[in-house]
């Protein structure tokens, strides 16, 4: 992302939305657009806004995203919870006849867009307004289904059928860690979980052998 593509982004493809949406709901063609300050998208010399001044950008202070962002404040969480359930089933539902590592190693990059892509389509509208609460009326932020006892639950079914799969033994403090997207150091994830780190090149030369074969 660069200033230039998201301010054409926003002349060209965000200002025209909110005005068809506004037509089609019978809404005045007004919104605010609420950024973080990042630098690809932020300049502090420029107002991004529609002709009329009803559509704009506004931006979060620096660092304050993890306090006012309400992205950050359960939406992201949520998607990342239904991710994780769609790898841990992928996993034990593959070949009975693969290893562990054989059965992570069939997954590609496509394959985990995908489950991002639908992550993000099963997201509820109540997920969407209640990740305002706590910004906007300092209340707890409620995730109704989206973050459920019975979820948990059945996260440590998963994690207990992928502890049978790898040979390996994860408490529930670490469960938890992982579900709530805790972990920030990979040294303290659940032991089945393995992490690698490869370069840009890498990673697009994996997705060009693959198309090639």
């Amino acid at each position: 992302m660069t200033r230039q593509l998201f301010r054409q982004w926003f002349y060209s493809e965000f200002v025209p939305a909110v005005r068809k949406f506004s037509t089609d709901n019978g809404l005045e063609p007004k919104a605010l657009l609420v950024l973080d300050n990042c630098t690809s998208r932020y300049d502090v010399d420029e107002l991004l806004q529609s002709d009329d001044g009803f559509i704009q950008v506004i931006y979060l202070p620096p660092n304050k995203n993890a306090e006012c962002q309400p992205m950050d404040q359960a939406v992201i969480n949520a998607i990342k919870r239904k991710y994780k359930r769609k790898l841990m089933l992928a996993l034990i539902l593959e070949n009975d006849h693969l290893s562990f590592e054989e059965r992570l190693k069939k997954i590609t990059l496509q394959t985990c867009i995908s489950w991002l892509a639908t992550s993000w389509e099963e997201i509820s509208d109540k997920t969407i307004r209640s990740s305002w609460k706590k910004l906007l009326d300092g209340l707890s932020v409620d995730l109704g289904e989206e973050n459920s006892t019975a979820d948990d639950d059945d996260f440590k079914a998963l994690v207990s059928n992928i502890d049978n799969l790898a040979g390996t033994k994860t408490s529930n403090p670490d469960i938890d860690l992982w579900i709530n997207d805790e972990i920030y150091d990979a040294d303290l994830n659940p032991d089945w979980v393995t992490s690698e780190v490869f370069t840009d090149d890498e990673i697009v030369s994996s997705v060009l052998d693959k198309d090639q074969s």
